[in-house]
């Protein structure tokens, strides 16, 4: 078994939204690191994440590319 750890990608600032979600940049950034790991064939069956937003929409925007069999980003 193989364990990436990947760290949620750019957020916005507390002072721009308290939930902190992904910025533009963030959002550019996972697709771009999500891509990567596909064209290097990584393959996931799943992806966890801890409950805070940017690190459910990283782990969502990665999932879109890598494909988790066991139901997606989780």
């Amino acid at each position: 078994m193989k364990v990436y750890l990947v760290q949620h990608a750019e957020a916005m600032s507390e002072k721009q939204n308290p939930e902190r979600p992904l910025n533009d940049l963030g959002r550019e950034h996972a697709a771009w690191t999500g891509n990567l790991a596909a064209r290097l064939g990584v393959e996931v069956e799943q992806i966890r994440h801890s409950g805070k937003t940017r690190a459910e929409e990283t782990a969502e925007i990665m999932g879109e590319v890598l494909s988790p069999a066991q139901g997606g980003a989780a």
